[in-house]
C-alpha cells in the first residue's frame, strides 16, 4: 500500500483536504477530530484545509463540494488488528470493515457521493489509526495521541 505522506506530498497543499471524523467522547475514536485540532493549532505552517466533521461527515458535503479538493484525506479511527497506535492508509474499498467510528453514513457511501457532485473526481485517501480504547469518558490513549501528533508534524514540516 502507498505511504500516505508521500500520496499526499503530490498535491500542493491548497489542493489538499483533511476530513477527521470520530467521536471525542470515546477515547481513541477522536483520533480524526484530534487530528484536524492539531493542524488548526499549525494553521499558520501549513496551507491545507481541513473539517473536523465529528460524527456526522455527511453535514459538510456541500462545504467539500465548494472547497473543490484535488485530494480528499480521512482520517478516523480504525480497527485492524495491529499494534495501537499504528497508522496505516487502507484501501477506501475495505474501509467499512477498519473504520471504528460511530459516523451515521458508511464512508463508500458518502465518498461515492461526493463523486457524483463534483464536477471531477477527487482522489480519497482513508487513513485509519489503530484504536486502543473506544469506551465512553476515557481520553484518549498515549499511543493514539503520539501517533497523530506526529503523523501532523510531518505533514506540516514537510
Amino acid at each position: 500500500m502507498t505511504d500516505p505522506l508521500s500520496r499526499i506530498r503530490d498535491y500542493e497543499q491548497s489542493d489538499v483536504l483533511f476530513l477527521g471524523i470520530g467521536n471525542e467522547v470515546l477515547g481513541d475514536d477522536a483520533a480524526g477530530p484530534y487530528f484536524i485540532k492539531t493542524l488548526e493549532d499549525n494553521k499558520d505552517k501549513h496551507d491545507f484545509n481541513y473539517i473536523d466533521c465529528g460524527t456526522v461527515l455527511e453535514n459538510f458535503a456541500n462545504k467539500i463540494i465548494e472547497l473543490e479538493p484535488k485530494l480528499i484525506v480521512i482520517i478516523d479511527a480504525a480497527n485492524f488488528s495491529e499494534t495501537p497506535g499504528t497508522l496505516k492508509q487502507i484501501d477506501m474499498d475495505t474501509i467499512a470493515n477498519a473504520s471504528a467510528s460511530t459516523h451515521t453514513m458508511p464512508i463508500n457511501v458518502f465518498t461515492a457521493y461526493l463523486q457524483e457532485q463534483m464536477n471531477f473526481a477527487p482522489e480519497f485517501v482513508f487513513i485509519g489509526v489503530q484504536a486502543k480504547q473506544l469506551e465512553f469518558g476515557v481520553p484518549m490513549s498515549s499511543e493514539i495521541v503520539d501517533t497523530v501528533t506526529g503523523f501532523a508534524k510531518k505533514l506540516i514540516i514537510g
